[in-house]
């Protein structure tokens, strides 16, 4: 049989196995200590099934992919896949932000563009589109039918199976109006945790400017915006760091009489 492991009965240091007499990390601490004790090393720990430990070496980064436009300037780019929660106060602008975003996605990658809606109807949303010079022909509007009354309200579970394997991004207006409590919230972000394709989630702004709600649907997501009249900041973002800021453009339009006056 092998001789069992000795080691220092006060420090539980291991005696060397030509050492003899005190221990010599106790004899740094200024104690003499001749006291040895056997010891059978512990089993290495295994994890438990479904536990994963793995090295970060040769781990590849996720597929970034510069867009273009403010929401994707601000985020260094999106990393597809990811969660992105866009606030700011109404009136603002973020929902045509947004609509640029996905537009863009959806032309780069030969994707259809799911806009989940409970307020605006399929005119606003092209609209919407429009507004931000972006093409329509790959946005699908999900949201309740005007020509097929219903006793209850259309939920955001009867909307999610409605998105096609087709996907390249998915457009959630707004966080608030799909749902109708803190866990409703939390169990919506839960859920769009599952889909494979990127998932743009519009939230309201409280008076401060920022994300309305609790800050764990901020944790939920991946990436954090707020969207303000003349810039875009990035308060959270897990493949760029943050914060960042970036300016929106300011769109100049001519009034009546500027126009009269120079065409005479």
């Amino acid at each position: 049989m092998p001789s069992p492991v000795i080691r220092c009965r006060r420090c539980k240091t291991p005696r060397p196995p030509v050492s003899s007499g005190a221990c010599s990390r106790c004899a740094e601490d200024g104690v003499y200590c001749d006291a040895w004790e056997p010891y059978d090393p512990a089993p290495p720990k295994r994890a438990p099934a479904g536990l994963a430990v793995r090295s970060l070496r040769g781990a590849a980064r996720g597929d970034v992919r510069d867009f273009g436009g403010p929401l994707s300037d601000v985020l260094g780019g999106v990393e597809l896949g990811r969660k992105i929660l866009v606030g700011g106060q109404k009136g603002v602008g973020k929902s045509t932000v947004v609509a640029e975003l996905a537009a863009r996605m959806g032309e780069a990658l030969r994707g259809a563009i799911y806009w989940l809606d409970r307020e605006m109807d399929v005119a606003q949303v092209k609209a919407l589109f429009l507004r931000s010079g972006s093409l329509t022909e790959r946005v699908r509007w999900v949201g309740p039918d005007p020509d097929v009354p219903t006793d209850r309200p259309v939920l955001w579970r009867d909307a999610l199976p409605a998105i096609g394997n087709d996907a390249a991004v998915v457009v959630v207006d707004s966080l608030q109006r799909w749902t109708a409590s803190d866990k409703d919230r939390t169990d919506l972000l839960s859920a769009i945790k599952k889909l494979p394709c990127t998932v743009v989630v519009i939230s309201h702004a409280n008076k401060k400017g920022e994300v309305e709600g609790r800050s764990a649907d901020q944790h939920d997501c991946d990436a954090v915006v707020i969207v303000k009249k003349r810039k875009i900041l990035a308060d959270k973002c897990r493949w760029t760091p943050t914060p960042r800021e970036v300016r929106r453009p300011v769109f100049h339009v001519d009034s009546p009489s500027k126009k009269a006056a120079t065409s005479s």
